[in-house]
């Protein structure tokens, strides 16, 4: 190909027939991206990932999720090429990730401000250390099922006080009191994913307390959040657009009333299995609203 292209931002979901061959040729037509997003395309391999890495240094942006088996080599020479890089993502898929390589993002590349290591299961808490060591300007970071990282490596995130959004979903071990240090610490959080975390009423209550620009909550299947938390949640957090409460089997009318009443912005409020919920509760919300998981109330149908 002799011309080159002016596009600087691509983005391939659910792609078909994209493999190795595509990302090639990909990144011998565009140069100068700034913007790579690829979503759930399994046939990646290193190979095409360092060829791109090689051929784009201009990259800020870089997302590869599921897709493919992603090993240390491809994140090495990331490191070495995308000086420029501020988001990256490597989720999911076959990826083989180790905290060696993640250290060696953390040294050569300076201004991270957004990372995306949802379900590489091989970090531990060696690369919550570099992280933090480096990165406390860290405003994006999705740890979501990186099995091998402790409660006591996810407290070290409380940190990075820039933080805005967090998503930590299926840390069936993480404490309530981690769950506080970082909320009090990191008041900026707008986005906090805890499902499947097993949160009580202390977390929440310690996130509606401190994060007061709080607009998406997800708590799904945390098993003791009840009214009492839900309620002051509501009540002092009127900017949230987006409530997950599926398998909170303890939420009431009571919650259900404080929402209705106080958060005017809700978009959507997911109640899957919230069964001690009456008909007459939820004929108090917006009409507008979304309801996850409406069918599974008993008292509706």
């Amino acid at each position: 190909m002799t011309d080159i292209s002016p596009t600087t931002h691509l983005d391939f979901k659910w792609p078909r027939g994209f493999d190795d061959t595509a990302l090639i040729k990909i990144s011998q037509a565009y140069p100068n991206l700034i913007h790579l997003n690829v979503f759930n395309n399994r046939s990646l391999t290193d190979h095409s990932i360092i060829e791109l890495v090689s051929r784009c240094p201009k990259l800020q942006y870089l997302k590869i999720s599921w897709s493919g088996n992603i090993t240390d080599k491809s994140i090495y020479e990331i490191a070495r090429s995308c000086y420029c890089l501020r988001h990256l993502g490597i989720s999911g898929g076959k990826s083989s990730i180790t905290d060696k390589s993640i250290c060696e993002i953390t040294r050569f590349i300076p201004n991270i401000q957004s990372l995306n290591f949802n379900n590489c299961k091989k970090l531990t808490d060696t690369t919550i250390h570099a992280l933090v060591g480096s990165y406390l300007g860290l405003r994006e970071l999705d740890l979501s099922d990186c099995k091998r990282i402790t409660d006591i490596g996810i407290r070290q995130i409380a940190q990075c006080r820039n933080l805005e959004h967090l998503a930590l979903n299926y840390f069936k071990f993480l404490s309530d009191e981690t769950i506080c240090i970082i909320v009090q610490s990191c008041p900026n959080i707008s986005y906090l994913n805890l499902e499947f975390c097993r949160a009580i009423d202390t977390a929440v209550e310690a996130i509606a307390q401190s994060c007061h620009n709080i607009e998406y909550l997800n708590v799904y299947e945390t098993g003791y959040v009840t009214n009492k938390s839900i309620s002051k949640l509501a009540k002092m957090r009127s900017k949230i657009w987006e409530l997950e409460l599926g398998y909170c089997k303890r939420i009431t009318d009571t919650a259900i009333k404080d929402i209705a009443h106080n958060l005017s912005d809700l978009k959507y409020l997911g109640l899957r299995f919230c069964s001690d919920i009456s008909k007459e509760a939820l004929e108090t919300l917006n009409p507008d609203l979304e309801i996850g998981g409406y069918h599974t109330i008993p008292s509706t149908l």
